[in-house]
């Protein structure tokens, strides 16, 4: 018996500019420097203006397009970046033994989708949309939300187990001790958006109100912040077993 041949949808504009825009700069293998993409309607229906853009050496997009704000016109914005790709552990991409490189084109638009292609050294590819810093720099630029945030109590939990290794670095720490450090999240910096204007009154983050959403800001934030894997560890090491045991529970309870 024949089957019959499946029909397969047409890609879409955005999907063919990702390969279109992936194509045009694959001579440059994976080392490259980072390049700016923008999609502009055009004066006729249908019609569109795409603009590519290279950066200079050592210039990283999420940097050049911190706070910047997409004129109306434009219909969706991307980049193509270059970088190093590993599985998935606790050391950096670059340092992995099973590295390889990678050149991610992405493609996010005024209505929030991402089209996403990943060429990698080794001969593979992905499609799938990622979720990460440049994309949510991306949305933001163009206005668009980013993925909700953690929950709260997520920050101050890595903050109290930071307080924890830190006291346990000088002395030995009982448990009511260490349960005193812990400060939940109330009054002014009881919602991601009263923690957003606090930082941005002390200035280390622009934007952090006006351009920023909880989401981005909130994952941003807990990325220039240790792990708690990684602090938990420290936490076995530095404290006595049954308070160690304490705490893992405690972050437990907390993070239900």
């Amino acid at each position: 018996m024949e089957h019959p041949t499946p029909i397969l949808p047409e890609p879409d504009l955005f999907e063919r500019l990702v390969t279109l825009v992936d194509s045009a700069v694959a001579a440059r293998g994976w080392y490259g420097p980072h390049v700016l993409i923008k999609v502009v309607e055009g004066d006729e229906p249908d019609a569109f203006d795409l603009g590519l853009k290279d950066l200079p050496d050592g210039c990283h997009p999420v940097d050049e397009l911190w706070g910047f704000v997409a004129p109306p016109g434009w219909i969706a914005m991307g980049v193509v970046t270059m970088g190093w790709a590993s599985p998935l552990s606790d050391v950096r991409p670059s340092l992995h033994p099973d590295r390889t490189r990678v050149r991610a084109t992405i493609l996010v638009t005024r209505d929030g989708r991402q089209v996403t292609t990943a060429s990698f050294e080794n001969g593979t590819a992905i499609d799938e949309p990622g979720e990460g810093l440049i994309e949510d720099v991306l949305r933001r630029c163009l206005g668009v939300p980013t993925a909700p945030p953690p929950p709260l109590e997520e920050m101050a939990v890595r903050m109290w187990l930071k307080l924890v290794v830190e006291e346990a670095e000088h002395r030995r720490v009982t448990w009511p001790t260490v349960e005193s450090l812990y400060h939940p999240p109330t009054g002014r910096a009881s919602t991601w958006a009263q923690v957003r204007e606090i930082a941005a009154r002390t200035g280390r983050w622009p934007g952090a109100v006006d351009w920023m959403d909880d989401g981005f800001f909130a994952r941003h934030l807990l990325s220039t912040m240790a792990g708690i894997d990684e602090l938990l560890e420290i936490v076995d090491d530095r404290l006595p077993r049954a308070t160690a045991r304490k705490v893992r529970a405690m972050v437990d309870a907390l993070l239900i």
